[in-house]
């Protein structure tokens, strides 16, 4: 025990006769918290805003990015409210930059962008953010806390861009910010999400087509890669052939609109493809039907296959193959169906001495309520309807043989449920639209239609009406197109 004491002893002596120097690298200031600075290495500190600010962009034109960091740091957390604070937090995201930390660098950019509106260079920064968001998009990895290599996502790419597009709406890149969120949402992987990714793909690009319809290039290429996106789903669905239908109808319209657009070529060769594909669903629809002894519905859906397939071949190209084969399968069910007591079905058009080969143009409605987006979700949902019942072809270039105009005249709400507690409060709404139809032979000049169609369908208010509304908008639309194609279709004038 007394040596232990002698050593303890001798040590503190030796220390204590030959101090040394001992520098504090962490070093505390209030207002910026701990810092290292190694020795002699605060030299750069200074006591005013403008000389701090110097400091900073001098280290980082001479490309010492830490000292410009460190500076330009100091100079936002000492001197926020001064008229150089703006310029050192530019100058914290084009560190980061350096640095090739991106993410870090585009959270900084959005806090120059929000504390600092009013800055000189806006359009740069958001240059700066979507440059950023692009290489994510591209395929660089996103880091956990900073530092670690994460794996690529393009949910928090889309959310870069959604950021970029609130900062600047109609800036030189919110266009193709938009652009290319429908891009990401192309790119992720379906397993991983709840959504269809390309669901969320197609509604990117229609808000593009529709918020930026005066950039005529962007308008065009956003149809055109929604028709596309629909396409791509349209392949993987075997059962449900709905998407094929908005595939072809959003290709009809992008033709329609830009006739003379170099992708014309393509989007016809998509829509030939999808028809294919729509007569290829229903044929596996009507052989699940045939297996399982369900006649009727078996009848149904080898009649649909057998007028998509004559539809997308032409009567020009003689007997197709497929046809006959269909059109064999089609009568066996329908003999079938007969022994079976089932009636009221028919193969081939309701009316084909009116509507054989024949071709219907639609013309935009004129919508007479203060509803709006009306006449866009009605005109999608009837050329859709027409396109897939195949009766008539659907002309998207000059004249119809049949012109279809229209006028919704009416759009009324009425409440048919209320709240079990309290009487006074609707649940659910029945929401009525009534359009004044009116179908012209293009020849003869002839008033073939001329009537009023309703739509109905149910809302459930829940807390916000507008939104319940404008979620069933897309269901009232397709009920009021189906009631018309069939008076078209029908051809009882």
């Amino acid at each position: 025990m007394n040596r232990w004491c002698v050593r303890l002893v001798l040590i503190a002596f030796c220390v204590l006769a030959f101090p040394c120097t001992s520098p504090a690298p962490l070093v505390y200031r209030p207002g910026e918290g701990w810092v290292y600075e190694p020795v002699g290495g605060g030299k750069w500190v200074r006591t005013r805003a403008r000389d701090q600010l110097e400091v900073a962009q001098t280290a980082f034109d001479q490309k010492d990015v830490s000292t410009a960091f460190k500076a330009a740091h100091r100079t936002v957390k000492v001197w926020p409210l001064s008229d150089y604070a703006p310029k050192a937090q530019y100058l914290l995201g084009r560190c980061y930059e350096e640095r090739r930390l991106d993410e870090r660098a585009f959270r900084e950019y959005q806090k120059l962008l929000e504390k600092y509106p009013k800055i000189d260079n806006y359009q740069e920064v958001l240059t700066r953010q979507y440059e950023i968001a692009n290489r994510f998009l591209a395929g660089q990895w996103f880091r956990l806390w900073g530092y670690i290599p994460f794996f690529p996502s393009m949910d928090r790419t889309v959310g870069m861009y959604e950021k970029l597009i609130k900062n600047g709406p109609y800036s030189e890149v919110a266009a193709r910010a938009q652009m290319n969120i429908g891009g990401a949402r192309e790119n992720q992987v379906s397993f991983f999400n709840r959504v269809d990714p390309f669901r969320e793909a197609v509604k990117a690009y229609e808000t593009a087509a529709d918020r930026y319809r005066e950039n005529k290039a962007i308008a065009a290429e956003a149809l055109f890669k929604a028709g596309r996106a629909y396409y791509k789903q349209a392949r993987k669905a075997e059962y449900d052939q709905s998407v094929a239908g908005q595939a072809i109808a959003t290709f009809s319209d992008f033709m329609g609109l830009y006739p003379g657009d170099s992708r014309a070529p393509e989007a016809q060769r998509m829509i030939g493809e999808l028809k294919t594909e729509q007569a290829r669903g229903s044929f596996e629809i009507a052989r699940f039907y045939e297996k399982k002894g369900r006649w009727d519905g078996a009848l149904v859906y080898y009649n649909e296959a057998y007028l998509k397939e004559r539809s997308r071949n032409g009567r020009r190209h003689g007997p197709h193959k497929n046809n006959m084969r269909l059109l064999s399968l089609s009568f066996v069910a329908a003999l079938a169906l007969g022994f079976f007591g089932c009636a009221g079905y028919r193969l081939g058009p309701a009316n084909p001495e009116l509507t054989r080969g024949k071709t219907i143009q639609v013309n935009f409605f004129e919508n007479k309520t203060l509803e709006p987006r009306l006449a866009e979700a009605l005109n999608h949902a009837l050329r859709k309807d027409l396109q897939q019942d195949g009766t008539y072809k659907l002309n998207t270039r000059g004249e119809g043989d049949l012109i279809v105009d229209g006028a919704i005249l009416k759009y009324e709400r009425q409440g048919v449920s209320f709240q079990p507690n309290d009487i006074l409060t609707v649940r659910d709404y029945q929401v009525t639209l009534t359009v004044k139809l009116t179908a012209t032979e293009r020849s003869t000049g002839k008033v073939v239609l001329d009537r009023e169609v309703t739509g109905r369908t149910t809302v459930r208010v829940g807390s916000d009406l507008p939104s319940a509304e404008r979620q069933a908008l897309p269901l009232l639309a397709d009920n009021l197109a189906r009631n018309a194609t069939t008076l078209l279709v029908e051809g009882s004038w």
